[in-house]
């Protein structure tokens, strides 16, 4: 009689799973450890990683797997995870020397001394229990270069060289140190020595070729690069290079055909590179076509896929686009790379919110992703929160220290918060490859510029300049020459700013200022005219002309301006908020209103629709609806000064919440110490809890600093008058009452002096 069916399939699977019980812990290990390095070659890693986790699983006291595992993460970027793995592997085995020596080559890359000192001590420890390790030696030199021993660096590459002469990283190094001394002989003899002993291989020509590049020697370099693809035509360094190379001395046709023959190369980071150069060129359709294919024959390809989505977007194609990253999220709603896409473009349509749920998504499936807390702290700063876009860009820079956007924006967002010396410190630490560029230059000036360190500056201004004569670099010598009473060549080197760049609103608005210093007011707004009317279509150069015109009082032709940036770019809130300060000015509330209202309806976190939509109801007389703005506006920027302020200034008149407005008014002192509004307010708050000796100081304060402004004047007269010194009570009422006799205040502190009189005579 025959068994059932599932009699059958039940007796086959205990018959297999005897048999896997039968392969020993070392067969399974070895098994996983084969399939896993198959996949590295493959640059397929997440399935690398599962085997060798695998393996680990397999044997756990085997170090093996775990160096694996860290070989993965360091191809993968990902730096903490691969030290982890290596330190894991070097407590399971105390004598793996491999783990020593890369975790040590780690360590010597920090940026922290102590860090580094102990990546020394490790490579030594490496060399103990392998002496003349040619890996171990380069790494100990790196570590020494970078604690300044260079002659024991120097020494130890040189045994490196001794034992292995083939031994490229230490060739590499020790060029490196001959480059750091300006010894470019020296740099190409130790290339050439290295080429020569390696005369099969094409890394020592790849080397050899960018040195003759730094030294501007483009000939010597092509015909390196040329070599070394001989030698190994599928190099994809050399061809890389060759291409740019080829793109600098306009061979065109050339550098499309080494790209082509590099999208053609088994790795994925170069397939894209044919299509990209198609697109920088102007070959906008053949470029997408290219990318349509690649992201069809490599679906699984996130990098080809954002590419195309890019390409998409850069043409305008957007429900193109947001049909790719929608279909790749219905597949898998934690796709990182998708999701960061779709942030990416929330935040370029204002879709804040959006933004913000898709990053944090993002950050809690790949914390260490340093794009996304940069695109987070974007979102904070269109919010205007100012502490949490520091926070995030800190994270960003902290997570990778290359990434020269987020290391931008951080010091902008310390110097906006007055942070300057901070904001100098974080640009002084960029990587060694990013100070000599000119946006990280130009940076680093601001600082300098806000700091007052002319000599600094002048040497920083010098440096770029060298490079490129940039907009930015000849703004930033047009007022360092100014300060020094150049103000000729300030504006000559503004005049070269824009003879370059039309659009360079910061040189226009310096030079016009130049002209406004000298009270020819109507020069400098001829001069914004000027650039302003030869683009009618730029926003910014608009909102500038708008702002010179209402300086000057020209409310008709400011809204005209404001206007014409709206028409060039509907989504500007700057224009409306604008427009809606001129409506203000104008007594056109309702209007101004209306402006404002619908900004915030699109984007409740706009903290500058908030903010003036409290300025105007609060002049309508609408106290409640105006604190409810400023309440707004703190809840998405707590440190604004003008919402503290306000709010605690109307809480205090109020007089139902004297404690609040007292803390309120308090936070706004520490952030702007010195603004006579703030102590105005902070006196006002003091005097309404009755502490009037203390509201006294703060009062006289914002008098002696501000333009005697007659509410802060009655303040004060209240406060002496309450403090007990009816003299000077009664000179500050005197000096308010010839400035403004019909005010509020006037009659609060004409009452005020007659109850204290009264309760006088009574007493």
């Amino acid at each position: 009689m025959l068994k059932s069916a599932p009699y059958r399939l039940t007796a086959l699977f205990a018959a297999l799973a005897s048999l896997s019980a039968c392969i020993s812990p070392q067969a399974k290990e070895a098994r996983f450890l084969e399939t896993g390095k198959k996949y590295i070659e493959a640059k397929d890693y997440p399935r690398a990683i599962l085997q060798f986790r695998n393996a680990a699983k397999a044997r756990p006291a085997d170090p093996d797997p775990h160096f694996q595992l860290a070989l993965v993460f360091l191809a993968m970027g990902d730096v903490q995870s691969a030290a982890a793995h290596l330190q894991q592997a070097i407590t399971l085995d105390s004598k793996h020397v491999a783990a020593r020596v890369k975790l040590a080559a780690l360590m010597a890359a920090s940026r922290d001394q102590n860090t580094i000192r102990k990546g020394e001590e490790l490579a030594k420890s490496a060399l103990d229990l392998s002496p003349g390790n040619a890996d171990a030696l380069s790494t100990l030199a790196v570590a020494e270069l970078r604690l300044g021993k260079r002659e024991d660096a120097e020494g130890h590459l040189a045994e490196a060289l001794k034992t292995l002469p083939q031994h490229f990283r230490s060739s590499v190094a020790l060029a490196t140190m001959r480059l750091q001394q300006k010894d470019f002989a020296g740099a190409g003899e130790v290339l050439r020595k290295a080429a020569a002993d390696a005369p099969k291989s094409a890394a020592p020509a790849v080397a050899l070729g960018r040195l003759y590049l730094v030294q501007g020697k483009s000939a010597e370099a092509q015909e390196q690069f040329d070599r070394a693809i001989q030698l190994d035509p599928k190099n994809g360094p050399a061809l890389l290079d060759l291409a740019a190379l080829q793109v600098r001395a306009g061979q065109r046709e050339k550098a499309e055909q080494t790209y082509k023959r590099l999208s053609l190369l088994p790795d994925n980071k170069f397939k894209p590179l044919h299509a990209t150069f198609l697109f920088q060129n102007g070959e906008r359709d053949a470029a997408i076509a290219e990318f349509e294919k690649l992201a069809r024959e490599n679906p699984k390809d996130r990098t080809l896929r954002t590419a195309l989505v890019s390409a998409y977007r850069e043409t305008n194609r957007i429900s193109e686009s947001e049909k790719i990253l929608a279909t790749a999220l219905k597949q898998n709603p934690k796709d990182v790379d998708a999701l960061l896409q779709r942030a990416e473009f929330y935040l370029k349509v204002g879709k804040l919110p959006e933004a913000q749920a898709d990053l944090t998504q993002v950050i809690g499936s790949r914390p260490e992703s340093a794009e996304a807390h940069f695109l987070l702290g974007k979102v904070h700063q269109a919010d205007g929160n100012r502490l949490n876009q520091r926070r995030e860009l800190t994270d960003a820079v902290r997570l990778n220290p290359n990434l020269m956007s987020a290391r931008l924006g951080l010091a902008q967002c310390l110097m906006a918060g007055k942070n300057t010396k901070a904001a100098l410190d974080v640009m002084n630490q960029s990587p060694d490859g990013q100070r000599r560029l000119v946006p990280a230059i130009v940076q680093r000036n601001w600082a300098l510029y806000a700091l007052g360190d002319d000599v600094e500056l002048r040497k920083g201004i010098d440096q770029g300049l060298a490079v490129a004569r940039t907009s930015d670099l000849l703004l930033q010598d047009g007022l360092l020459k100014q300060r020094r009473g150049d103000r000729s060549g300030a504006r000559s080197a503004w005049e070269e700013a824009l003879q370059g760049n039309p659009e360079d609103v910061g040189s226009v608005d310096r030079l016009a200022q130049s002209y406004a210093d000298q009270n020819h007011t109507a020069e400098a707004v001829a001069t914004v005219r000027k650039y302003a009317s030869d683009r009618p279509k730029s926003p910014s150069m608009q909102l500038l002309l708008g702002e010179w015109l209402l300086r000057t009082g020209d409310r008709t032709g400011a809204r005209a301006a404001f206007s014409a940036a709206k028409a060039a770019n509907p989504a500007l809130t700057a224009a409306d908020l604008r427009l809606a300060k001129i409506d203000i000015s104008e007594g056109k509330l309702d209007s101004a209103r209306q402006t404002l209202l619908a900004l915030v309806n699109v984007n409740g976190r706009n903290a500058g629709g908030r903010l003036m939509l409290g300025l105007l109801e609060e002049q309508a007389g609408n106290q409640g609806a105006a604190i409810e703005h400023y309440r707004k506006v703190l809840e998405i920027d707590p440190n604004s000064v003008v919402a503290l302020n306000n709010l605690a200034y109307l809480l205090a008149a109020d007089g139902k919440q004297p404690d609040e407005a007292l803390k309120l008014a308090r936070q706004a002192k520490e952030i702007a110490p010195d603004q006579p509004m703030v102590d105005d307010t902070l006196g006002w708050a003091l005097y309404r809890k009755g502490m009037y000796q203390t509201a006294v100081v703060h009062l006289e304060k914002a008098v002696s600093k501000s333009d005697r402004h007659p509410a802060t004047l009655y303040h004060l007269a209240m406060a002496y008058v309450r403090a007990g010194n009816r003299v000077r009570g009664l000179q500050a009422l005197q000096a308010a009452l010839q400035m403004d006799p019909k005010g509020a205040e006037a009659k609060m502190a004409l009452a005020t002096l007659r109850e204290v009189e009264q309760q006088g005579n009574g007493r």
